[in-house]
């Protein structure tokens, strides 16, 4: 929700848009429309609007806001809804591009800043520094009349300082607002204004608009409940059977892999037995071929004479 400060505040603007033929009724509707309206107006206050348009026989701008007055729209149009339009008809002022200094008493739209600032400052909206931000040393210097910069140059010897506070303190919105360029001082309000509807509540901005400010995060589907606690807790006992049973089968496994390689290291010693019977074996066989050379030798030639007489 808009502080009270805020609220204050921008019905001083409204009020001095609408005073000084700055902004008119419809610049209102324009930006608060029977959309916005319909979700920001209390039940009690949109049947004042439809009583008065009914008693009127008509339905205009200007009757909505003689009902909806500056202090109403301010306590519920959404403020950046609101700020829109005063920013629109500042556009169409040339509040953002007029230049000049100099004097200006008389003129509408430095009457319509002023209040910006007296306003702004007074309810804590606006500080010094938003206005010295850009009313600089070059500007002051160049647009304020001699009798001012001489009074400001005395206020900081005798303070033994020189800030933004003690600047419009001295000098005073009413002097800053005659003399600086209207670029200016336009510039100052923004930058309060764009401060202060920093903290606005967007939420409400986008309900009053009727749009989503962003698309619903779509939610995980719940999970589904265990039907009943015995069920679960079987389950959990299934699990650790069956657990218990692997872990078993692992134990045999691993004594049965002992147990092989024990009969394994067995015939391992059984098969070095049987190699070195081998060995003598062999020994025996081979001085039985010594003995038989040359009978082999005999037969040897006789195979290939055959050989050689079938070919």
């Amino acid at each position: 929700m808009a502080s009270k400060g805020r609220q204050t505040w921008f019905t001083d603007i409204v009020t001095a848009a609408l005073g000084e033929s700055i902004m008119e009724a419809d610049d209102v509707t324009k930006h608060a429309t029977p959309d916005v309206l319909a979700e920001s107006l209390p039940a009690d206050l949109m049947s004042k609007v439809l009583q008065a348009a009914l008693s009127s026989g008509s339905m205009t701008p200007k009757v909505i806001l003689e009902t909806l007055t500056p202090a109403l729209l301010s306590a519920h149009v959404p403020h950046p809804v609101l700020w829109e339009s005063v920013e629109s008809v500042a556009k169409r002022a040339g509040l953002a591009e007029a230049s000049e200094g100099g004097n200006g008493v008389g003129d509408a739209r430095r009457r319509f800043l002023q209040v910006v600032l007296e306003s702004g400052l007074a309810n804590e909206c606006v500080t010094a520094d938003d206005v010295l931000a850009h009313a600089t040393p070059d500007v002051l210097a160049t647009h304020l009349p001699p009798p001012l910069k001489a009074k400001m140059l005395s206020a900081g010897l005798a303070a033994n300082a020189l800030n933004p506070q003690l600047i419009v303190d001295t000098l005073g919105v009413e002097d800053l607002s005659t003399h600086l360029p209207i670029r200016v001082l336009w510039s100052c309000g923004q930058q309060a204004a764009a401060r202060s509807l920093g903290d606005a509540d967007a939420a409400d901005v986008g309900a009053a608009l009727n749009k989503p400010l962003s698309p619903p995060v779509p939610t995980a589907p719940a999970r589904a409940k265990t039907a009943t606690g015995g069920s679960k807790t079987a389950s959990t006992k299934t699990k650790a059977k069956t657990k218990g049973k692997s872990r078993a089968k692992s134990k045999a496994d691993a004594q049965s892999f002992d147990e092989d390689t024990r009969v394994g290291e067995e015939a391992k010693w059984v098969a070095d037995d049987d190699f070195e019977v081998l060995e003598e074996a062999e020994a025996v066989g081979a001085g039985d071929i010594l003995a038989g050379d040359w009978s082999g030798d005999e037969q040897t030639d006789a195979g290939a004479n055959l050989g050689n007489g079938r070919r």
